[in-house]
């Protein structure tokens, strides 16, 4: 069999045991038209729960190979699945999602008929239970909601694919490299970011397949307000790393300062004097982008003066330290 015609999804999971038995019995039942085959590569970074237990049942099964992390985080763990995968096209997701019966196919026909490298995703919010307040969009987006566009589009501007739902043909990875382990890309989850915008820099086409949709499953208490001002500010942190990288300090410095205007007299002016007439959830959204535009605040500082302020701040943003946070949270605000 041509090894282009094999796509190698790749799954990195951490703590998430329970969550694996739906997700693989979905991800095995995928409709391919024999177009296409598959295999399922499962990454398990240094999980501390049953995650081994729950892979194990699964190792034996044709067309499924477990792998061991070495819990360094996404980045490393991903291109342990990247160097083992044997298809000419690699799909990615993440282990908290359930994607539909036809979700890689629609990223194959996509990116067939497009003739695209990367072809895009979409995901939409499964809150269980269902969240205490409604959320407004921009929260819905920092949490990883991708609802985009209705009908096939290519990607320009600030979109870029995440590894949640995205497939990939193997010349990106020639083009331009694997995931970027380095901290300062890796330490606030922005690594696949960080490797969408080497390919766009690089000339590779993007484009979004809203038919390939998967289900995020998200805990409520991801949604509530403290959980939420700590998801935005970590990806102020991220997109602070990703511009000092792509475009240096004095761009970061720019930045902050231009940052912090749009934030004073747009965000705060309007908590200031209009809250009153807000709704929750419009008042929730202001807070996250003000927090956003301080964890930029608080990165670029670390990285001005990293041995003071770089360290503290991935120690209170970082992706893994987060996700912890949350999850020992009680459901309560």
């Amino acid at each position: 069999m041509d090894e282009h015609l094999l796509i190698s999804v790749i799954i990195l999971t951490y703590n998430r045991a329970e969550l694996l038995p739906d997700l693989l019995s979905s991800v095995t039942s995928q409709v391919t038209e024999n177009l296409f085959n598959y295999e399922i590569l499962l990454v398990n970074d240094s999980s501390t729960d049953d995650t081994a237990s729950v892979l194990e049942c699964y190792s034996q099964r044709p067309g499924i190979r477990v792998l061991q992390g070495l819990g360094t985080g996404p980045a490393g763990a991903r291109n342990i699945g990247i160097s083992a995968a044997r298809g000419g096209w690699v799909a990615f997701l993440d282990d908290d999602e359930i994607p539909s019966p036809d979700w890689l196919f629609e990223l194959y026909m996509t990116a067939f008929e497009t003739r695209a490298d990367i072809v895009a995703g979409a995901r939409e919010l499964h809150i269980c239970p269902p969240p205490l307040t409604k959320l407004d969009p921009y929260c819905r987006e920092l949490l990883g909601e991708e609802l985009w566009y209705t009908e096939r589009t290519m990607l320009s501007k600030y979109r870029y694919p995440n590894t949640g739902n995205v497939l990939l043909s193997r010349r990106v990875f020639t083009a331009v490299g694997t995931f970027d382990e380095s901290p300062i890309s890796s330490s606030f989850g922005g690594e696949d970011v960080d490797l969408m915008m080497r390919a766009r820099r690089a000339g590779i086409q993007q484009w979004f397949a809203p038919g390939a949709k998967v289900a995020h499953i998200t805990p409520r208490a991801r949604t509530l307000s403290r959980a939420l001002f700590r998801c935005a500010m970590r990806q102020g942190c991220g997109a602070a790393c990703s511009d000092r990288k792509f475009f240096g300090v004095h761009r970061v410095v720019l930045l902050c300062f231009l940052r912090a205007g749009v934030s004073i007299f747009r965000d705060l002016w309007d908590l200031t004097l209009l809250r009153p007439f807000r709704s929750p959830a419009v008042v929730q959204a202001r807070i996250c982008r003000l927090s956003r535009t301080a964890g930029y605040l608080l990165a670029a500082l670390g990285q001005l003066e990293p041995r003071f302020v770089g360290r503290a701040v991935r120690n209170r943003c970082g992706f893994r330290k987060s996700r912890r946070t949350v999850e020992m949270a009680a459901p309560t605000r």
